[in-house]
C-alpha cells in the first residue's frame, strides 16, 4: 500500500497491509491481534469507528476470547444528526455489546442528546480524565477506522485534514454534501495511538484502496492516506473484494 507523504514533498512510503480471501478471515486476524494485546496491557483503551461495514469486525471480536473486563472502549467519531444518529454505537451494541460479557461503565459513548459542539467539548475532557498521557495528549492503544469508498475517516472528510490538524481532543463537523452533524476525535489524538487499522471488507471502499496504491491525484483529497502517510505503525485490514484495484507486482 503505497501512500503520499504531505507538506510540498511527494514521496512513497510502504503501508502495512494484511489481506484474506474473506471478510471473516481478516476481521478475525484484526480480532486476534486485539486479543494479543489486551492479554499483554492492565488496561487496554480502544476506539471505534463505523455503521455497518464494522459489523465483520465486531462479529469476530465478539467470537474471540478477549478479557472484556480489561477493555475500555470509547468512539473515534459519532453521527449527531440525520437518520444515522448515533449509528456508530448502535452498531456495536447490536453486534458486539449485546454478545459479549462487558462491564457498562466500561463503554464510553458520545451522547447524541447533546449539541455537537457541548458534546466534543464533553467527550474531549472526558478522554482527558480517563486516558493514560504522554507528553499530556491523551493515548489509546488501538483507533479502529472503516475505509470508506471517499477515503474519509472517522468523521473527516475529502479535503478537511490540513483544517483540523489543530484541533484538540475531539472536535464537531459537518458532512460537506448533506450537512450531517459528527463528533470525531483530532488528527493528533487518532495519530497518538499506539495502534492504529483500517479495515475494509466487501469491496466498497477498493476504488479509494487503489486510488492510493496508483499514486493517483484524487488520493491526496483522502484523510485515510494522508494519516497514513504521517503514522507509518498504521495497518490496513483489507478482504480481497477491497484489494481488487489494486496493481503493483509486489502483490
Amino acid at each position: 500500500f503505497v501512500c503520499y507523504l504531505y507538506r510540498n514533498k511527494t514521496k512513497t512510503i510502504t503501508m502495512n497491509t494484511i489481506s484474506y480471501p474473506s471478510a471473516e478471515a481478516t476481521a478475525k486476524k484484526l480480532a486476534e491481534r486485539i486479543q494479543q494485546e489486551v492479554e499483554k496491557s492492565e488496561v487496554y483503551y480502544l476506539a471505534l469507528t463505523g455503521g455497518f461495514p464494522a459489523i465483520p469486525l465486531y462479529q469476530a471480536l465478539a467470537n474471540t476470547p478477549i478479557e472484556w473486563s480489561k477493555v475500555q472502549i470509547y468512539y473515534a467519531s459519532e453521527v449527531m444528526s440525520g437518520q444515522q444518529k448515533g449509528l456508530h454505537h448502535l452498531v456495536a451494541k447490536a453486534h458486539l455489546f449485546d454478545k459479549i460479557e462487558i462491564p457498562s461503565s466500561n463503554i464510553h459513548p458520545i451522547n447524541t442528546d447533546n449539541a455537537p459542539e457541548a458534546e466534543a467539548e464533553r467527550y474531549a475532557q472526558e478522554i482527558l480524565k480517563t486516558l493514560p498521557k504522554v507528553g499530556g495528549a491523551p493515548r489509546f492503544d488501538m483507533v479502529l477506522m472503516d475505509m470508506t469508498k471517499d477515503g474519509h475517516v472517522a468523521g473527516i472528510f475529502a479535503g478537511q485534514h490540513d483544517i483540523f490538524l489543530e484541533e484538540p481532543i475531539a472536535f464537531a463537523n459537518a458532512h460537506p454534501s448533506h450537512g450531517d452533524q459528527h463528533v470525531t476525535l483530532s488528527i493528533p489524538t487518532i495519530e497518538g495511538a499506539k495502534g492504529l487499522a483500517l479495515y475494509a471488507f466487501g469491496g466498497e471502499a477498493r476504488f479509494a484502496i487503489g486510488d492510493i496504491i496508483n499514486l493517483l491525484p484524487e488520493a491526496k483529497e483522502y484523510p485515510a492516506n494522508f494519516i497514513a502517510s504521517r503514522c507509518p505503525w498504521i495497518y490496513l485490514y483489507a478482504d480481497a473484494e477491497s484489494m481488487r484495484e489494486k496493481s503493483y507486482s509486489i502483490y
